[in-house]
């Protein structure tokens, strides 16, 4: 190491035929021998202050109202110094501030209290002033009122005098009332009895009093403002109802009714089922106005049901007609068909008797065969009739036996005649037994039964038709 070219402390780095320095804060240059003048490089100090320069350092002396390292704070009189009293306030400049007083107040620091009532003359009308801070009172003369005494005071409005709807008329600390009618005196608060002055209510009405007014109760039978008008009860209610003739009396009248009301006032109808009970044989009732109604019961019809139906007339009930020559014999509420040699049987006499199933036919010598309304009967060999109760072989052999009896009253010389008879009979005979016997010719006969048969058919037990077979019936 030759020699240190570096100066002021700062710090030599050798090179290579050459060095460079790190000078310390506050110099500059080659060899770090310029002392740098911090107020020139940076201007710190603001706000026209004045800058001294320093070894790495530099120092401000401000102007007037600010402060700080730079002078950059401007300086707060109001803060620092409170210049401003009696609660003014304060407004800070530059080296300077300025007040704004309170109410009251004035001067630089607003320490001078203002006198109202020397500055302003506020009280009117020889009112007595008295200075207060920021303020003054008046003590007014009688008659006026306010703040200054400029209010004349209207002792209608402040102490309402005048009673009873009265119009108060001011005058200055007085007044006077012009009374609403039915009211008199000083206030208006004398209340006028108009009852007692005029006596208005007439017909024994009681007048009550009233403000300017008076009303009346009045008498029965009697209205009106005065009581004077009497009362039509007709008009007024219509009292009697349904049609009923109104008869106005005084506080009262009277009604004439209608067929089929009564009643003070016609209100009741009349139940002509309750006073005359017109419905016959159990009917029912039914009320109307002034008239009644009859709901007969069962076989009865007519206005008041005392008129029994037939009902074997045509044409009352439908399907009552008795069939097959049945006589139809009425009933209560009913009918019923005597079927009685008509064959038949059942509530219309529509079902056919089988007198063949219920044995009550009358066929002695042959089969019973049923038809509709009678039966018939089917004779069996050697017999006829509707019964089939004769016996044809009988009847030729009795035949027979007359004709020979009567042989006896010819003379003999016709004997031959009576053989010849006899001859023919026996061929006849044999030639009609061998034709019924060949052909089994049956006769038939037909029979309407009669009345015990018929009653026979309806008591005998009812049977099944297919339990038993006609052809076995004899």
């Amino acid at each position: 190491m030759v020699h240190s070219p570096c100066k002021n402390n700062a710090r030599c780095i050798d090179g290579i035929a050459n060095y460079s320095c790190i000078c310390s804060d506050g110099y500059t240059g080659r060899n770090c021998t310029i002392e740098i003048d911090e107020c020139m490089v940076h201007s710190p100090c603001k706000n026209n202050a004045r800058c001294i320069d320093g070894i790495a350092n530099y120092s401000c002396i401000c102007s007037d109202g600010y402060t700080g390292r730079n002078c950059t704070i401007e300086i707060d009189e109001c803060m620092v110094h409170s210049p401003c009293k009696n609660n003014a306030r304060c407004i800070d400049g530059i080296a300077n501030y300025s007040c704004i007083c309170s109410d009251g107040y004035t001067g630089r620091n607003c320490t001078i209290e203002i006198d109202e009532c020397m500055v302003h003359s506020p009280c009117k009308n020889n009112a007595r002033c008295i200075d207060g801070i920021a303020n003054y009172s008046c003590i007014c003369s009688d008659g006026y009122t306010g703040r200054n005494c400029t209010i004349e005071i209207d002792e209608c409005m402040v102490h309402s005098p005048c009673k009873n709807n009265a119009r108060c008329i001011d005058g200055i600390a007085n007044y006077s009332c012009i009374c609403s009618d039915g009211y008199t005196g000083r206030n208006c608060t004398i209340e006028i009895d108009e009852c007692m002055v005029h006596s208005p209510c007439k017909n024994n009405a009681r007048c009550i009093d009233g403000i300017a007014n008076y009303s009346c109760i009045c008498s029965d039978g009697y209205t009106g403002r005065n009581c004077t008008i009497e009362i039509d009860e007709c008009m007024v209610h219509s009292p009697c109802k349904n049609n009923a003739i109104c008869f106005d009396g005084i506080a009262n009248y009277s009604c004439i009714c209608s067929d089929g009301y009564t009643g003070r006032n016609c209100t009741i109808d009349i139940d002509e089922c309750m006073v005359y009970s017109p419905c016959k044989n159990n009917a029912r009732c039914i009320d109307h106005i002034a008239n009644y109604s009859c709901k007969c019961g069962d076989g009865y019809t007519g206005r008041n049901c005392s008129v029994e139906i037939n009902e074997c007339i045509d044409g009352i009930y439908p399907n009552t007609r008795c069939l097959h020559n049945g006589i139809c014999v009425d009933g209560l509420a009913n009918y019923m068909c005597n079927c009685t040699g008509t064959g038949y049987r059942g509530l219309h006499c529509e079902t056919d008797i089988n007198e063949c199933i219920l044995r009550t036919h009358k066929c002695k010598n042959g089969t019973c065969v049923n038809t509709q309304g009678a039966y018939k009967c089917d004779c069996f060999k050697f017999y006829n009739g509707t019964f089939c109760d004769n016996n044809t072989e009988i009847a030729m052999v009795q035949a027979n036996k007359q004709a020979s009896e009567s042989t006896d009253f010819f003379p003999s010389r016709f004997w031959w005649v009576i053989v010849i008879g006899l001859l023919v009979a026996l061929a006849s005979t044999v030639v009609i037994f061998l034709y019924l016997r060949k052909e089994t010719r049956k006769q038939e006969g037909v029979y309407l039964p009669g009345e015990e048969e018929v009653r026979m058919a309806k008591v005998w037990p009812i049977l099944n038709i297919g339990l038993i077979d006609e052809e076995s019936i004899i």
